[in-house]
């Protein structure tokens, strides 16, 4: 009583006003990613070829061609091959061996190599020239950079993926 408050049970009902507005959708800038190019090199083949293809994390978008790349490659296998002929024998600088490797690997990551690829190369120990792009997240290619046969350079921007999921309207109010 002393509050003034009234209570009244619910009911379904329409709106007092119809405001007209300009808006737009657009994806959440939070799920964009940029997939850029780690390594010098040319793109070879574009397996994401147009804006709007929808991708799975870990999909190729591209294969790129990278002297560098190679040399690392082979540089891993060579140091590998060490480290493995020094633990087969006397076992004096086994750790300065390991200490290469890992360097070695560090660097083949660097160099935009995924986990899973650097294990292929020591299950298969033949290094290549060619480095696949692999799509960090699930999602949309909302930006296409490259075409195929194009230098790029070490962060060079290649894709613009999004997840798509879930958009924003974007409305203009006005007072």
């Amino acid at each position: 009583r002393g509050a003034n408050i009234q209570t009244v049970p619910v009911r379904l009902s329409t709106g007092g006003r119809v405001v007209q507005a300009v808006g737009r959708l657009d994806y959440d800038e939070g799920t964009r990613r940029t997939l850029s190019a780690r390594v010098d090199g040319r793109i070879e083949k574009l397996f994401a070829d147009y804006t709007g293809v929808v991708v799975r994390e870990g999909d190729c978008l591209a294969m790129v061609y990278s002297p560098e790349l190679y040399s690392a490659q082979v540089e891993y296998l060579l140091s590998r091959g060490q480290r493995t002929a020094v633990l087969s024998g006397a076992g004096g600088g086994a750790s300065a061996g390991g200490g290469l490797l890992e360097s070695s690997r560090r660097r083949l990551l660097a160099l935009g190599m995924t986990e899973q690829q650097v294990e292929e190369l020591e299950s298969g120990g033949e290094a290549s020239s060619r480095l696949q792009m692999v799509a960090p997240i699930s999602g949309t290619v909302v930006e296409k950079l490259a075409v195929e046969g194009q230098y790029v350079r070490e962060g060079e921007a290649v894709f613009q993926l999004a997840d798509l999921s879930a958009v924003w309207l974007i409305l203009e109010l006005f007072p």
